[in-house]
Formats: C-alpha cells, sequence, structure tokens
C-alpha cells in the first residue's frame, strides 16, 4: 500500500509499506527505538521511533521527516495510525 503526501506543492509517494507501519507498530509496543529512512530522488522521508518527552504522557513518539530539494517538515506523532492520517 502507498499513500501520497504533498510536499513543496507536489504530490509524491510514500515510500512506506505495510510491512514498515507493522515495524513501527512492534517498535512502539516494545519500546524500543526505530529509525526508517527512504529517498527518491528529491524526496527523502524518515521515520523515527523515539523515546517521549514527559509532556506527551505517552511512552513512545514517532517523528515523521520529510525532505523536498530544500524544504524540510517535521511532524511528531503519538500513534501509527496519526502518521498515516498525516501522511494520507
Amino acid at each position: 500500500m502507498t499513500h501520497s503526501c504533498t510536499s513543496n506543492g507536489r504530490k509524491t509517494t510514500s515510500l512506506i509499506s505495510e510491512n514498515d507501519y507493522k515495524a513501527i507498530q512492534n517498535a512502539i509496543e516494545s519500546l524500543s527505538e526505530y529509525t526508517l529512512v527512504r529517498i527518491l530522488g528529491d524526496y527523502k522521508i524518515a521515520v523515527e521511533v523515539t523515546t517521549a518527552p514527559n509532556v506527551w504522557g505517552i511512552p513512545m513518539l514517532i517523528q515523521v521527516k520529510q525532505w523536498y530539494r530544500n524544504v524540510y517538515s517535521i511532524k511528531n506523532c503519538g500513534t501509527v495510525e496519526e502518521m498515516r492520517w498525516y501522511l494520507g
């Protein structure tokens, strides 16, 4: 399954697969840190599962980082479902 996201006004195919989503969920459930990086041309996405700061009220946090040429964005997500919604 692929998802679309907009980066700098251009529609780009996300490189996150169902198996990637499962690995991210497994990392959250096992309280393990995890990093995934995918690159396609000028588009790069990195997903990191890290220990969440106490203010979040959850043990693990997903950071979605995206680069498209000179544009960079970062989104913190508390769940895989929120990450899926964000990548839409």
